[in-house]
C-alpha cells in the first residue's frame, strides 16, 4: 500500500505546484489593473451615455450642424484597463480607447476614424482645469490634430473640441 500512495502524493504535489505558479504571475496584473484604475479616476466622469450637437467654428449655420451620440464605459479586457467609447454615427471617430500613459496624469487615445477602419493615436495630459488635451504626432490631412475633452455644467455636459492644426 505504501508504494501506491507515494506516486499519488507526488502527482498531487506537482499539480498543486502548477496551480500555485500562475496565481503568483497574476499578481502583477492585478497590481497593474489597480494602478490603471487609479490613473483613470480623473477622467471617469466621461463614463456614461452622451447626446450632443456639433457645429463648425466661426458661427457655422444650422445646415452644417450634426447630431452625435456616444456610450462611454470601462474596458477590463486585455492587459490594460481603459475607458472606451462607441459613437456609431460619430463625425470624427466611431470608437475610441483611453489608456493611462507612462507618466501620472497622461493618457493615450486610440480612435477609429469615421468612414474608415483606420486607427489614429493621440497622447496628452490633463490641464490644471481638468480638461484632457490630446495631440496627434502627425495627423492626416483634414483630420484633427488636437482634441480637448471637458466636463462642464457640474458634470452634466461633456464637450469635445476637435481642432485641425495649421501646417
Amino acid at each position: 500500500m505504501r508504494n501506491r500512495l507515494a506516486p499519488t502524493l507526488l502527482l498531487s504535489l506537482l499539480l498543486l505546484g502548477t496551480h500555485v505558479l500562475p496565481a503568483a504571475d497574476a499578481k502583477p496584473t492585478d497590481e497593474k489593473r489597480e494602478a490603471d484604475k487609479k490613473a483613470l479616476a480623473p477622467i471617469q466622469a466621461f463614463v456614461g451615455d452622451w447626446k450632443g450637437v456639433g457645429a463648425g467654428r466661426g458661427g457655422a449655420g444650422v445646415k452644417d450642424a450634426w447630431g452625435e451620440e456616444s456610450e462611454w464605459g470601462y474596458d477590463f479586457k486585455g492587459s490594460r484597463m481603459a475607458i472606451v467609447f462607441s459613437a456609431p454615427n460619430g463625425k470624427f471617430f466611431t470608437a475610441g480607447r483611453f489608456e493611462p500613459g507612462d507618466k501620472a496624469g497622461t493618457y493615450t487615445f486610440t480612435g477609429t476614424a469615421a468612414g474608415t477602419k483606420a486607427k489614429e493615436t493621440y497622447s496628452g495630459e490633463l490641464t490644471k482645469e481638468g480638461d484632457l488635451v490630446l495631440l496627434a504626432a502627425n495627423p492626416a490631412e483634414g483630420r484633427p490634430g488636437r482634441i480637448t475633452i471637458s466636463i462642464v455644467a457640474k458634470g452634466k455636459r461633456l464637450v469635445t473640441t476637435y481642432e485641425k492644426l495649421m501646417r
